[in-house]
């Protein structure tokens, strides 16, 4: 695994997670961070600021997979509440006005308070870019004070992300200084820090025996990155040798064998149909372009 599912047990403290841009890579990376290594095991009640209740679903069980133990959700900005798939409907409140940071804080202890064993639970804010765009940033960090004061009394912990590609200083350092433990995603959305959750040698071969994965990811690195699968597919059926590639055939493998390696490796993340290589690959780019140089062109 390529993304350090350990960061808040290790910290043991209140945490902000900075990226320059949430895109899938770093959300993935977010929600790898928010479930732990045993997500069945952790309490999470996550503020969907920037993202519906429903939507913060589907992207858990995507990039989570394991339900947690407890799941409460404070839908931000919703008018009215939301049925949401796989979710009792008493475990989603929703706060409809993004300023009202009392009616926020209320309703995130009303989850604690139902909630069994608080001391197994994440508080995860997505994101404090939200809170930022509608209250002045002394009143945003002096709930982010009050919340982290509330969950400490609980030994429960909170989680947030934040978007730092278009904050000047000013904005990202009385935030920061608000949570515990500060971790940095880099460009693509992965850690800047060394971990020990770093692609293996043996992750390596394995991608790089697999042809249609070496593909995959000569397609990505020649597409800057992105590609919709479909796209991505043809790409691969163009470089196949027989005459007629079936591009259906080719979906399907990507869909339950290809990409399910390279996402678990972390070299790729997909969303909506959209794969997009991670800053992993460069780990395996310089061996990439020794193995089968035919496959190059």
């Amino acid at each position: 695994m390529s993304i350090t599912r350990g960061v808040l047990s290790n910290a043991n403290s209140h945490t902000v997670i900075l990226t320059r841009r949430l895109n899938t890579a770093s959300r993935e990376t977010c929600l790898n961070i928010v479930s732990g290594h045993r997500p069945t095991e952790r309490n999470v009640v996550a503020v969907t600021c920037d993202l519906s209740a429903e939507r913060f679903v589907d992207r858990w069980s995507d990039y989570v997979g394991a339900p947690p133990l407890t799941c409460g959700i404070v839908d931000v900005g919703e008018r009215t509440r939301p049925t949401v798939s796989g979710v009792d409907p008493d475990q989603v409140r929703t706060v409809s006005d993004p300023g009202n940071l009392q009616h926020l804080h209320d309703a995130v202890e009303a989850h604690l308070n139902e909630l069994p064993d608080a001391d197994r639970t994440v508080v995860y804010l997505d994101t404090v870019n939200a809170l930022l765009d509608h209250v002045p940033i002394p009143s945003v960090t002096g709930f982010l004070d009050r919340l982290t004061s509330s969950l400490s009394a609980l030994g429960a912990v909170s989680c947030a992300s934040f978007e730092t590609g278009k904050r000047g200083e000013r904005m990202i350092r009385p935030v920061t200084e608000t949570f515990g433990t500060v971790f940095e995603l880099g460009r693509l959305g992965r850690s800047l820090e060394p971990t020990d959750d770093q692609l293996s040698s043996d992750d390596v071969f394995d991608v790089l025996s697999s042809r249609s994965q070496r593909l995959v990811l000569r397609s990505l690195l020649r597409a800057e990155g992105t590609l919709h699968v479909r796209e991505l597919a043809q790409r691969i059926a163009a470089a196949q040798t027989t005459e007629q590639p079936d591009i259906e055939q080719i979906v399907t493998r990507l869909h339950h064998i290809d990409l399910p390696k390279l996402r678990e490796t972390g070299l790729v993340a997909v969303e909506d149909r959209v794969v997009s290589a991670t800053e992993v690959v460069t780990e395996v780019e310089p061996y990439l372009a020794l193995a089968h140089p035919d496959e190059r062109n």
